[in-house]
């Protein structure tokens, strides 16, 4: 439950950062407004136990009264910790939708556009945490991980039966990261495919 609210609010802190920049971490925008400058560890303690969090930071960017980037949305979080245990424990049983991930994170910081954020299910993000890369099994070298709006599913993946297979560093390492091939994920889309739905 601790990593699961980990996962959201420092979901919901990027997507602030990324709104107050007016740019994701290494876009190049005409409007941009500063430099996204990593991350600050901050350990929270809560009724679920302790969240450690990453705290987005910041270099030149001042508002309009001159102050540097704050995080509202670890603000909104707190005090709403019951409310999001019970979020969190809904989308655990239920999976994650889009929709549901939206509320929760309009409830943080405001956001009410989807362009942030995409479907996924609750073992993959959690699997996934803050990563934005890791390692590509065939090179043992960093390669960046899919972005799903981005990147193209077809020119990084390809399926053989129940097994995911990534065709480039980026797809391999997304697999790899996310454990898409666990035992127990591919048990499950053997037996879907047995009774002929799509696993997909």
């Amino acid at each position: 439950m601790a990593l699961a609210y980990a996962i959201i609010m420092n979901c919901a802190m990027q997507i602030e950062r990324e709104q107050t920049l007016k740019a994701e971490s290494h876009q190049r925008t005409a409007d941009r407004q500063g430099y996204a400058n990593g991350f600050k560890p901050k350990a929270l303690r809560t009724r679920v136990g302790e969240v450690h969090l990453r705290i987005p930071q910041t270099c030149d960017y001042h508002d309009e009264e001159g102050r540097p980037f704050y995080r509202k949305s670890l603000d909104r979080g707190v005090p709403s910790e019951r409310a999001m245990t019970l979020a969190v424990a809904e989308m655990y049983v239920q999976g994650v939708s889009t929709r549901k991930v939206t509320k929760i994170v309009e409830q943080l910081c405001g956001v009410t556009t989807l362009d942030n954020l995409c479907l996924s299910c609750f073992r993959c993000n959690a699997h996934k945490g803050p990563n934005l890369a890791s390692v590509d099994p065939a090179t043992v070298m960093t390669a960046q991980l899919f972005h799903p709006r981005r990147d193209s599913w077809d020119e990084h993946f390809h399926w053989d039966g129940p097994v995911l297979v990534g065709n480039t560093p980026t797809g391999r390492a997304t697999i790899r990261c996310l454990a898409i091939n666990h035992p127990d994920a591919v048990i499950l889309r053997e037996l879907l495919m047995a009774e002929g739905r799509s696993a997909r």
